[in-house]
């Protein structure tokens, strides 16, 4: 993450039984199958949602902070 200069900006969390990814933000929420890789991102058949709606990324984000 260093080399995309989000090393200050990224708060990446990793649990060896944990197999869901997803990316939160103030203003979305992104959930899926999707590995963020060349791979994930441009050459596997994946699933991924996003939402906008302020009550999904604030249910995101008290998932997420079972994970902090």
């Amino acid at each position: 993450m260093s080399d995309a200069g989000l090393s200050g900006s990224l708060n990446w969390k990793a649990k060896p039984t944990l197999h869901s990814k997803g990316l939160l933000t103030d203003r979305f929420y992104l959930d899926g199958s999707m590995n963020l890789t060349e791979s994930g991102v441009h050459l596997n058949d994946e699933t991924i949602a996003i939402s906008y709606e302020e009550a999904d990324v604030a249910r995101a984000r008290v998932h997420f902070e079972e994970y902090l």
